[in-house]
C-alpha cells in the first residue's frame, strides 16, 4: 500500500474520530438541583451514568413499607431539573422505577409511583415525546408511595428501587 493513501487514512480516520467525540460530548445534557427528603430517593448518590450521561440513575434508600403487625406507609418526592446543551432540545424523556408488593396471610402490599415533567402530570413509568414542544429546560418530579397492612400473623411490604430517567436531545 502506498505510504500516501496510508497517510490520508489515518487522517480521515482522526477526523472521524475528533468528530464523533465532539457531537457525542455536545448532546449531553445537564441534571441538576436535586431534591428530595430522603424516605426513598438519595440526592446524594444520584447521579448521571458515567457510560451514557444523559441516563440519570436516581439513588435510592431502602425504600420499603414493612407491616408484619399493623400498617406503614411511605412517600417521597424526587425533583430536579434538565437542561439541554446550546443547539439543542429535550425531544423525550423516560422514567423506569422497579416496584414490588407482597403479602401473606391477608396481609396487602400497595405501591405507586407518579412524575410530573413540566407541570404535566402523567401517571407512572414511561416515555413522554416532546419533539414537538422543542424545550431546552425542563423541571421534573418523581413521588412514589408505598404501603403496607398487616395485622397479627398476617404481613405487607412494598418496595421501590432502580429508579432512571433517560433524556434523547435532537438539534434545534
Amino acid at each position: 500500500m502506498n505510504s500516501l493513501v496510508l497517510i490520508r487514512q489515518l487522517a480521515s480516520c482522526a477526523i472521524l474520530v475528533t468528530v464523533l467525540a465532539t457531537t457525542a460530548h455536545a448532546q449531553t445534557a445537564t441534571f441538576s438541583r436535586f431534591t428530595s427528603i430522603g424516605r426513598c430517593y438519595s440526592p446524594a448518590t444520584t447521579a448521571p451514568d458515567p457510560i451514557d450521561p444523559n441516563r440519570l440513575n436516581i439513588g435510592m434508600t431502602s425504600c420499603t413499607a414493612s407491616a408484619p403487625n399493623g400498617s406503614a406507609m411511605l412517600m417521597d418526592t424526587f425533583s430536579f431539573h434538565v437542561e439541554a446543551p446550546e443547539g439543542y432540545f429535550i425531544s423525550k424523556i423516560t422514567f423506569t422505577q422497579a416496584m414490588q408488593t407482597s403479602g401473606s396471610r391477608g396481609g396487602m402490599g400497595f405501591a405507586a409511583t407518579n412524575w410530573v415533567v413540566d407541570d404535566d402530570a402523567l401517571g407512572g413509568r414511561g416515555s413522554l415525546d416532546l419533539s414537538l414542544e422543542r424545550n431546552t429546560f425542563l423541571p421534573v418530579s418523581l413521588t412514589t408511595f408505598l404501603a403496607a397492612f398487616g395485622i397479627q400473623v398476617v404481613s405487607g411490604s412494598a418496595s421501590a428501587s432502580n429508579a432512571v430517567v433517560v433524556v434523547e436531545l435532537s438539534p434545534l
